[in-house]
């Protein structure tokens, strides 16, 4: 290896180094410079990581040959990289990797690289293959100051390694969280940003969920985070996770239980009412309609076996499709019974729904979801627009789902008329 020469026919194409590749042997982990040199080219940089797969004494060689400026060097290195998972990887390797890292936290390198797009993955390597106490990556990355984890969370590239960090669950985010909770919303309506706060929402403890979900669910916000192109993924998540079963595999030592379960319910009403009184207007609008369609889904699967949850679906579906009705609410089931499909009742506002580029997805959906007497009286809403339906670009949609969804019933109808069945036939 000590006659090594540079070849002037062969260049990596990396920019660094341009070194013929050689299979590494022992001493090459005491000679920093020619392992730098070798780390960097493509084909060298594979020798190299299999040798040190293969080989764990050479693996700790080359680790202890590095110094923190190398470590630096390779991070962000296009093939230098993989020399450095590598070594992370590695039961042998990794402490001794922990060791050069938190010698460039001061610094603050490992910032710049979880913003790079291959030092990201060494500090994502980090986080999964090194014990918390070796290396820690909150403090490590600053994120207990909110601009510095801001930066982070906003990146292209540290968004990932956010994600990675939370879903790990090795490290106490509640510095981290309560940093950042001034910002959540901005952060929410940012297109990297939102995948941090969805993680958090699905790996967070229940008090960060619910301080998350309250910071995020203040005055006028609501209607802002479904409208926007980002936020909408985040109201559907709170949707989904704001549950009572929130409690169950996430219950805490402390605090009580059923403060906490009131509260949940609380931050989930107050997304479902703002849906319940503007669903018009959201369902009309291409991200408001997403919103609007997780939650019906939603309700229609707690509603089978959750009496508050059924009202709920309840109200929204009134909201859509019977919307300006006099008629007593608290009747129930005897409630649609009673409802006359020919007596019109504020019919503009569904047939803007009807014909409506995305208005039209959200009766799509209740066709799918709803039974018994509500899908009666949507069936008997859309069948007396369907004439004028067949003249909009997206009425001829509902057209479609509304036919198909009629032979469907009527195939299901004969079948069951067949067994006897004297409600097979209900329309």
């Amino acid at each position: 290896m000590s006659n090594t020469s540079k070849s002037p026919e062969r260049n990596s194409g990396t920019g660094a180094v341009d070194a013929a590749p050689q299979k590494p042997n022992a001493a090459t982990g005491a000679n920093q410079g020619l392992l730098l040199e070798l780390a960097g080219d493509a084909v060298s940089n594979r020798w190299i990581v299999r040798y040190c797969q293969d080989n764990p004494t050479f693996l700790v060689r080359v680790a202890r040959a590095l110094d923190p400026e190398g470590v630096k060097k390779l991070g962000k290195h296009i093939n230098g990289y993989r020399l450095i998972v590598a070594l992370l990887e590695s039961d042998y390797g990794g402490p001794i990797l922990a060791e050069k890292l938190n010698m460039l936290i001061a610094d603050q390198t490992l910032i710049g690289f979880a913003k790079a797009t291959y030092g990201c993955r060494v500090i994502q390597a980090a986080v999964e293959y090194l014990d918390p106490t070796a290396f820690n990556a909150v403090d490590a990355l600053s994120l207990n100051q909110a601009d510095k984890a801001v930066a982070v969370i906003e990146d292209q590239n540290g968004n990932h390694v956010m994600q990675k960090i939370i879903a790990k669950q090795k490290y106490d985010l509640n510095t981290f969280v309560n940093a950042v909770l001034p910002v959540t919303q901005k952060i929410a309506m940012n297109v990297f940003g939102c995948r941090v706060i969805m993680r958090l929402l699905e790996f967070g403890t229940i008090q960060q969920i619910l301080s998350v979900g309250a910071s995020l669910l203040t005055a006028n916000m609501i209607g802002t985070l479904c409208l926007n192109e980002f936020g909408n993924f985040v109201m559907q998540d709170l949707i989904k996770i704001l549950t009572k079963d929130l409690l169950q595999p996430r219950n805490l030592s402390n605090g009580a239980p059923n403060a906490k379960n009131q509260y949940v319910l609380e931050l989930r009403q107050q997304i479902l009412h703002y849906i319940e009184v503007n669903v018009v207007h959201l369902s009309c609008t291409k991200h408001g309609s997403t919103v609007v369609e997780c939650a019906i889904k939603e309700l229609s699967n707690s509603a089978k076996h959750d009496e508050d949850e059924a009202k709920q679906f309840m109200r929204i579906f009134d909201s859509i499709v019977l919307k300006g009705s006099n008629v007593n609410q608290g009747q129930n089931n005897e409630y649609y019974r009673t409802w006359n499909p020919y007596n019109a009742h504020n019919e503009n506002v569904l047939f803007q729904l009807m014909k409506d580029r995305f208005g039209n997805f959200i009766l799509s959906t209740l066709l799918d979801i709803c039974e018994g007497e509500q899908l009666r009286i949507l069936i008997a809403k859309l069948e007396r627009s369907k004439d004028q339906l067949k003249k909009f670009k997206y009425g001829r949609f509902i057209v479609a789902n509304l036919e198909r969804k009629q032979r469907k019933l009527r195939k299901a109808a004969k079948k069951l008329s067949e067994t006897g069945d004297a409600n097979a036939t209900w329309q």
